[in-house]
């Protein structure tokens, strides 16, 4: 398990190897990647975020304390050594731009 990813998190339910291979084979390794580290990237964004976790909402501000909360520097070191994180923090901001109600649209697509 990657240092970013704390031992209680209920993304190791997601990223447990059987979920893994299956979105890999549906989705392919890139889009399976970006999703497995989407509550990784919500950790990280506000961790190093001003104001981020300020502005989500209650039930998102309590999943990232259910996800191992803030990061340290060395999660933080190791979640920007992942290829595909900057594509993680896209979605994960995405995601909660969704919750809230001053939805901006999405201006650029990923691109794996």
């Amino acid at each position: 398990i990657p240092t970013y990813v704390s031992s209680n998190s209920s993304c190791l339910r997601f990223s447990s190897r059987r979920t893994y291979d299956w979105m890999v084979k549906n989705f392919g390794e890139e889009i399976a990647e970006v999703i497995r580290l989407q509550p990784a990237a919500k950790r990280f964004l506000a961790t190093v975020v001003p104001k981020y976790f300020s502005r989500l909402n209650i039930g998102s501000q309590r999943s990232i304390y259910s996800e191992g909360g803030f990061m340290t520097v060395a999660e933080r070191i190791s979640f920007g050594k992942n290829r595909c994180h900057q594509n993680a923090m896209k979605v994960a901001s995405w995601i909660d731009r969704g919750r809230t109600r001053n939805l901006r649209k999405i201006k650029k697509p990923l691109q794996c």
